[in-house]
């Protein structure tokens, strides 16, 4: 499969496929039956393989000499991943059942949707990497990443229709399949977002500091999640050092076992490469990889917080890879530079928390951070959140200005910036003035935050980058002015956000009334389709974006997560984080007389967007898991004491009037 159509495709599986099961062709119920019970036995199958995780320092790449023994290096690592059945990442070739050469054949194949139909203009032609398309049975939209069934027959010059089957297929009956990439932001994160129910019950750190057993002497008890790490060039001691989760801790104190494999080393080269390969055949067959996202840099100074994952695809969101893009194949980028970021962050609204949790994110990273907020210091609005929490900012070491955008220059006179966000305006009489004084300024990256809501509806949701948008909205001629004026620039188009610190109600909307026993009214049927992101989302994908800014440059990313959830979903997944029952009352909003937008927090209509464009161009992932996340909002939600505040419902109960729902008193 070439590159040029592996870097157009877009992953639009799903890793939970109970829904995609085909019914036979014939209905016959007995068929049916059985069919569901072999998916259910190979679910069963599946969630009881215990995982093995390995997190090795990307340090390890650090004394290369050239970018090219860097990327030999990377494919070593990539091929000890293959050998020992790694479940995600990407580089060709590596010889692998999911990763086959033009001339071999397999039962499945992977491949990307062609523009070309088949034969009879039936079906769709798929790329799949051979000399010759397959055609496959749906007619699909070009540029679509599928695993296809390739069948008995392998003769392509006969007009077979192969099928497409759930990516999961292969994996349920026995193939190693592939790869992923997720990233976690330092070593105690590798801990704590655990993909898996339960978390890591045993973890092994490797080091030159660590215990010297021999084979014979080393026991693994038995376990469900094992994770091991392996120490970098100053050992896993200056990475735990480095993390301030667990600053004045030991690294005897987090591991259950902290361990030397290589006793006898007489280089002080990382020993991460070769140890994978001493560890892997002793420890598992099916072993996940860490890899902190430094693997891909060279400078020196370079953070040994940061961390690439790879592992299993099943039961884990994907997280971004900061450094690099890997969309097509693994590549090797220079280490981000540290910048000087301002946020021109606004006073209120949903947008609020995106700055705040933005400069947090900078800040871990080692960037330099200004937040300029809309307005004075003093006033009201100030002491609520998120701004109320920006002495977390300035611990971190970052910087809070207040005044008016117009007057940038000189709010931060004398400061000179690498790169500014606007996060404030919606109009070009808002942001043309930061804008302008950027350019003079020198300022060599401009981000934007627009909105998702520019976008014109559509009858073939999702939303994708490059969908018409409504020509009168402010967003637009804020995108086209500063596209026009740096050639360094990016704009982002958020949706509907959670996350500690929010000022919007969103989640909360539908806490207010479970806590209370009152049903909850979602207008029409319930099954419309929206899109739900923590703001850990939007500033990892912000961070990306400096981090990497020739990837970044001119484009529109949707900044959302990958799930959509339907309106009912988000008031039964509110429901199960609070553990409380939850009644939904449906209503036409016409019939009852009351306007959508005022008693629902959310479009009445299908309204979703993917992060394709974020994916492709910046190798970044969601890390929203909604049920975990909507547990820890709820948690807040009854700390700050809202469950027991004291709240008017008029819409409310003017709607369940209307519909002769009783309340409970």
């Amino acid at each position: 499969m070439g590159k040029k159509r592996k870097n157009q495709a877009e992953t639009l599986h799903q890793e939970e496929e109970d829904e995609k099961v085909e019914l036979p062709a014939n209905g016959e119920e007995a068929k049916k039956e059985e069919k569901k019970k072999k998916k259910k036995d190979k679910k069963k199958n599946e969630k009881e393989r215990p995982t093995v995780t390995i997190a090795l320092p990307g340090s390890i790449i650090d004394n290369t000499q050239s970018f090219e023994l860097a990327t030999r290096l990377a494919g070593q690592i990539a091929r000890a991943a293959t050998i020992f059945r790694v479940d995600e990442g990407l580089l060709p070739p590596l010889d692998a059942p999911h990763h086959l050469r033009k001339h071999e054949w397999g039962p499945y194949r992977e491949g990307v949707t062609q523009k070309e139909r088949g034969p009879n203009n039936t079906g769709t032609q798929v790329d799949v990497g051979l000399t010759k398309n397959v055609v496959v049975d749906q007619n699909l939209e070009p540029g679509i990443r599928v695993t296809v069934a390739m069948g008995t027959d392998r003769c392509l010059e006969t007009d077979s229709l192969r099928k497409v089957v759930p990516p999961s297929t292969p994996r349920e009956e026995g193939s190693y399949w592939g790869y992923k990439v997720r990233y976690a932001p330092n070593i105690s994160s590798a801990f704590k977002d655990c993909p898996f129910e339960g978390g890591y019950d045993h973890k092994l750190g490797t080091s030159e500091h660590g215990v010297v057993l021999s084979s014979s002497e080393l026991t693994i008890p038995t376990f469900r999640h094992l994770l091991i790490a392996f120490g970098g060039l100053a050992g896993l001691e200056e990475c735990i050092e480095e993390d301030v989760n667990l600053k004045g801790k030991d690294a005897r104190e987090i591991f259950d076992k902290y361990l030397n494999i290589c006793p006898h080393q007489v280089s002080s080269a990382s020993l991460s490469s070769p140890a994978l390969n001493l560890a892997s055949p002793t420890l598992s067959s099916r072993p996940r990889i860490s890899l902190p996202s430094s693997l891909f840099s060279f400078s020196h100074s370079s953070s040994l917080s940061s961390s690439l994952s790879i592992s299993p695809s099943f039961g884990i969101s994907p997280v971004y890879l900061k450094t690099q893009s890997i969309a097509s194949s693994f590549t090797v980028n220079a280490s981000a530079e540290k910048k000087n970021v301002l946020i021109v962050n606004t006073n209120g609204g949903g947008h609020s928390i995106i700055g705040f949790y933005f400069a947090k994110e900078l800040l871990s990273s080692g960037h330099d951070v200004t937040v300029l907020t809309v307005g004075d210091e003093g006033s009201d609005k100030m002491k609520k959140p998120p701004f109320n929490r920006f002495s977390e900012i300035v611990s971190a070491g970052g910087k809070t200005v207040w005044g008016n955008p117009a007057d940038v220059g000189k709010i931060v006179a004398g400061d000179a910036f690498d790169v500014v966000l606007d996060n404030n305006g919606k109009d070009l009489d808002t942001v043309r003035p930061v804008v302008d004084w950027a350019k003079s300024a020198g300022v060599k990256q401009f981000l934007f935050i627009s909105s998702a809501g520019i976008y014109k509806a559509t009858v073939e949701p999702p939303h994708v980058e490059g969908d018409a948008v409504k020509a009168d909205a402010g967003h637009v001629a804020v995108e086209k002015y500063i596209g026009e004026t740096f050639s360094s620039w990016a704009s982002f188009r958020p949706q509907y956000m959670i996350g500690s610190g929010n000022n919007k109600d969103c989640e909360e909307w539908f806490f207010d009334r479970i806590v209370r026993n009152r049903p909850v009214p979602i207008p029409g049927s319930g099954m419309q389709l929206t899109n739900i992101s923590h703001a850990r989302d939007l500033s990892s994908m912000l961070t990306a974006a400096v981090e990497n800014p020739a990837a970044a440059s001119g484009n529109i990313f949707n900044c959302v997560s990958d799930r959509a959830v339907t309106l009912d979903g988000m008031a039964k997944l509110c429901a199960q984080a609070a553990d409380l029952p939850v009644e939904i009352v449906h209503y036409d909003p016409k019939a009852v007389g009351v306007d959508a937008k005022k008693a629902f927090p959310f479009r009445n209509m299908h309204f979703y967007a993917e992060p394709r464009a974020a994916k492709e161009l910046l190798g970044w992932s969601s890390s929203t898991k909604l049920p975990e996340d909507l547990k820890e909002r709820f948690e807040e939600y009854v700390k700050i004491g809202r469950d027991k505040k004291e709240m008017k419902f008029e819409l409310d109960d003017k709607i369940l009037d209307a519909l002769k729902v009783a309340v409970a008193v």
